[in-house]
């Protein structure tokens, strides 16, 4: 199935689906976080944030674990050393997938699968949009 980025918002209903496919930026990362630090953005992986709930249900998860009260000593350690969720503007975001998109569009040998790339900046650039109207705020996760 494969990794894939997806965009938090500040809100647990925002009114709007915010579906982003993001297989495509995480396939094609390492070319997308070349062209971000090009233009003077930073990468992917540093967009992603999530609060300290996210992190023990992701971990617990991830360690098969039915609940994330039942972490390891290790891993309460972990959890407790984490920065605190952090928060975008909407037109960072808009200004990030936008100028990204338009690299790309006038450098197609940039990255593989030029239209997959497109088709996940281009729903980014939708949802920031409606995220921008509600004043909301934004990061990224990764789901594996």
């Amino acid at each position: 199935m494969g990794a894939a980025y997806f965009i938090v918002l500040n809100s647990d209903d925002p009114g709007f689906d915010t579906t982003v496919d993001g297989k495509a930026l995480s396939r094609h990362s390492a070319r997308i976080n070349a062209i971000a630090t090009k233009l003077g953005f930073k990468s992917l992986d540093e967009h992603c944030s999530q609060s300290p709930e996210d992190a023990r249900a992701m971990m617990a998860g991830l360690m098969e674990l039915e609940d994330g009260d039942d972490l390891p000593p290790d891993s309460e350690e972990t959890l407790a050393n984490m920065p605190p969720e952090e928060w975008y503007d909407a037109d960072h975001g808009i200004d990030y997938a936008k100028q990204i998109a338009d690299y790309i569009r006038q450098n197609p040998e940039s990255v593989k699968d030029v239209d997959a790339v497109l088709y996940d900046l281009d729903s980014m650039l939708t949802v920031l949009a409606q995220a921008k109207e509600r004043e909301l705020k934004w990061h990224l996760q990764v789901d594996f």
